[in-house]
């Protein structure tokens, strides 16, 4: 019975020394992370200053009332004589 209770806690030690080495190793590594992230992230005005300066087209509310007719040429010959028994 003592041998189990021994072998039990030089086995959960064993998993406490293995936590504790990851959870170092996943902090380095988000530390690394954070400073390539810092390293390579644009400064905030540069960012804003590429979306202002864009070409962005504009929305103009009286293109929604232009209709584009070269969509209703395409399907023409469905509606003009077609007969849905010739099929």
């Amino acid at each position: 019975m003592q041998k189990r209770v021994a072998a039990a806690e030089e086995e959960t030690e064993k998993a406490h020394k293995q936590i504790d080495k990851l959870k170092r190793k996943y902090e380095k590594e988000v530390s690394t992370m954070s400073q390539m992230i810092e390293q390579y992230r644009l400064p905030k005005h540069a960012s804003q200053d590429a979306y202002l300066n864009s070409n962005m087209a504009e929305y103009c509310p009286g293109d929604i009332h232009r209709v584009d007719d070269r969509w209703k040429e395409e399907f023409e010959w469905f509606s003009s004589g077609y007969d849905g028994c010739n099929i």
